[in-house]
């Protein structure tokens, strides 16, 4: 329970910021490109350095870096909570990002080692029914405690709230989290960690600020320099295969994982995309209130939980043709919410 709980910290804190952007750029006068940064400097942070998390936890025990990720995030909260500009709520979402990318790949590794085979399906049962959970409860969470606007506060208790949930987390996992490594992890790989966080970097940064600089050179300088410098990682990896590589390559020669994994790509960037647009549009487009938008995420959640529990149970039957109607579905309702994207009745459209 005590590393769901960690968990859910981190899906709740990716979605519960969307709804009170708007709440967030008028307090601290942040820009259209640091609204951005908010959402995605947390998530660059946590890309960068989720493999490098996984590996400190199989060398140093998974209970003591969960520990000291899930410290490290509640104090970014707490920095995120206090805040008075932009500039410093950025750092404290990175900082926040740094404390999931250690925390979060501790949960799915104790989960598979503190249960036997008959119980580790239920186990992860109840893991994709928290996500699920906290998918919903974002959103909701961040326009009601917005709008309620408790103590004076306006969003600041989105952060806030983490602070008691993190030392919870911390108290009760010292006492009850088993601690567990890999016996076949033996070291760190400094170059391909430092190898991966500079081609992220030089990726995510120019595609994040080209638009609010009219695209100069430099951004299509660094993005030819992260391809670069990705490729570079490559070679390394590839290279470190007999040893402790970060990643292991000979898992993109399966059809099925490579096409899955580009899906979930596709869909990521996609998502982030219009996610951090629609929550802006909801609330200063159609002048809906934090509440109100944050119900519009509950009819897209809900639509996601459905088609999740339909796809569970026909998977077997249809295989491959059923996300692909799934994707059809979806471009369907996207271009027909597009059309009609002026009309309060285009959310409709969405679920």
């Amino acid at each position: 329970v005590v590393v769901l709980v960690a968990e859910l910290m981190d899906i709740l804190d990716q979605s519960v910021v969307l709804t009170a952007l708007p709440a967030i750029q008028a307090s601290t006068g942040t820009g259209p490109a640091a609204v951005q940064w908010l959402t995605a400097g947390y998530s660059l942070t946590v890309a960068v350095g989720l493999i490098t998390g996984g590996r400190l936890g199989d060398l140093h025990g998974r209970r003591k870096i969960l520990l000291i990720g899930t410290a490290l995030f509640t104090l970014a909260s707490l920095l995120c909570g206090i805040a008075t500009g932009p500039g410093v709520l950025i750092a404290a979402r990175v900082i926040q990002g740094a404390g999931v990318a250690v925390m979060i790949p501790q949960v799915l590794a104790t989960l598979h080692v503190t249960f036997d085979s008959e119980n580790r399906s239920r186990a992860f049962g109840l893991y994709g029914a928290v996500l699920s959970l906290a998918s919903v409860l974002g959103p909701v969470l961040g326009g009601v405690l917005t709008q309620l606007d408790l103590f004076g506060l306006s969003w600041r208790p989105i952060f806030l709230i983490n602070v008691p949930v993190g030392l919870a987390v911390i108290i009760l996992g010292r006492k009850f989290i088993p601690e567990s490594t890999a016996q076949n992890a033996n070291r760190l790989d400094l170059t391909g960690m430092l190898l991966s966080a500079l081609a992220m970097a030089l990726i995510i940064f120019p595609l994040t600020e080209g638009n609010t600089h009219h695209w100069p050179l430099w951004c299509f300088a660094m993005l030819a320099g992260g391809l670069l410098m990705l490729g570079v990682f490559l070679r390394h990896q590839q290279r470190q295969q007999g040893n402790t590589p970060l990643v292991a390559l000979a898992l993109f020669r399966g059809k099925q994982f490579s096409g899955g994994l580009s899906a979930q790509l596709m869909l990521g960037l996609l998502c982030g995309l219009f996610f951090t647009t629609w929550t802006q549009y909801l609330q200063r487009g159609l002048d809906m209130s934090p509440i109100m938008a944050a119900a519009a995420f509950v009819l897209l959640a809900l639509g996601e939980l459905a088609g999740a529990t339909v796809a569970m149970k026909t998977a077997g039957r249809f295989g491959h043709r059923l996300p692909q109607a799934g994707a059809l579905i979806a471009l369907g309702s996207m271009a027909a919410y597009g059309l009609q994207v002026s009309s309060r009745q285009a959310n409709l459209t969405l679920l």
